[in-house]
């Protein structure tokens, strides 16, 4: 029961394995460079808000680095167990804002960290789609081309 405990505290600080195979993530990652603010647990009632840059995103999650340049915002990053994130999407005045869990934290003179999207927004959700499906649907499918003056079963086409 103590490890389990141990373990349950621990977890969400691992760094992420190397050898762990992105394929089997369930929502693929798409890079990106949007600029954010975070909500880093300070005080009690306390909002502090540091600015973050989100590294890269998909439906579940995301990943984004703060520069960590005092000891105390790598110790609260450490002791986060879920934090709030906001950023505007690219080219858009949409403000987004989601609740997450904490994945990972590694600190490396740059604090990178994962976070699990909770129970996000539908209208965020839905913003967080057109941005990860906008390469897709800008793409035209290939002409197809059509025979003409041919018969079907023995029934001419009239084209």
């Amino acid at each position: 029961m103590a490890a389990d405990i141990i373990r349950s505290y621990l977890q969400p600080y691992q760094p992420p394995d190397p050898r762990f195979d992105k394929s089997r993530r369930v929502s693929p990652r798409k890079p990106v460079q949007i600029t954010g603010a975070i909500n880093v647990p300070g005080a009690v009632n306390e909002i502090n808000y540091k600015p973050v840059q989100v590294k890269d995103i998909s439906l579940g999650g995301l990943g984004a680095e703060v520069p960590c340049s005092s000891h105390e915002l790598s110790k609260a990053l450490r002791a986060m167990k879920a934090f709030e994130i906001l950023f505007a999407l690219p080219g858009t005045q949409d403000l987004l804002g989601f609740e997450c869990t904490v994945a990972y934290v590694q600190i490396n003179g740059i604090c990178r960290f994962g976070g699990r999207f909770v129970t996000p927004s539908r209208q965020s959700l839905n913003k967080l789609m057109e941005l990860l499906a906008a390469p897709y649907l800008s793409m035209q499918p290939p002409p197809v081309s059509c025979r003409q003056k041919q018969h079907l079963s023995g029934y001419p086409t009239d084209s």
